[in-house]
């Protein structure tokens, strides 16, 4: 939407280490979703168990559980998956996107991307190189 392109626009291009993200209400908020949201699709798949708790490891690692995830998956279905775009298991699950969130491991920061190509990828406008 305008609203979401505009407020994308204004972040800056920062990530939050771990700690300051589990202590983020939204961040843990959506943790706890994705947990909830992934133990329903992978209630059929019970050979996949990527984390004890999702929710908690969410919350902690940070922008860390990213890479986990990706890795976790691929080491079990040869299906892309990026977080950062919010395709968290193909078409089965389709969730928030992180890079806002996420700038760095994202793939966000220091690259020559206009403001537009930023905001379509889901990134923070802070992240634009300077015109």
């Amino acid at each position: 939407s305008e609203h979401r392109q505009a407020r994308l626009a204004e972040l800056p291009c920062v990530e939050p280490p771990p700690v300051t993200l589990s202590k983020d209400a939204l961040w843990t908020s959506w943790g706890r979703q994705f947990a909830a949201e992934a133990a329903q699709v992978l209630k059929s798949a019970p050979e996949f168990q990527p984390c004890e708790d999702c929710a908690e490891s969410f919350r902690t690692m940070g922008c860390e559980f990213i890479p986990f995830w990706v890795s976790a998956v691929r080491g079990q279905w040869p299906v892309d998956v990026d977080p950062c775009v919010g395709n968290w298991l193909g078409d089965w699950l389709q969730l928030r996107p992180l890079a806002a969130y996420c700038p760095e491991t994202c793939g966000c920061s220091g690259t020559s991307k206009s403001l537009a190509q930023l905001l379509d990828a889901n990134c923070p406008g802070g992240c634009a190189a300077p015109a």
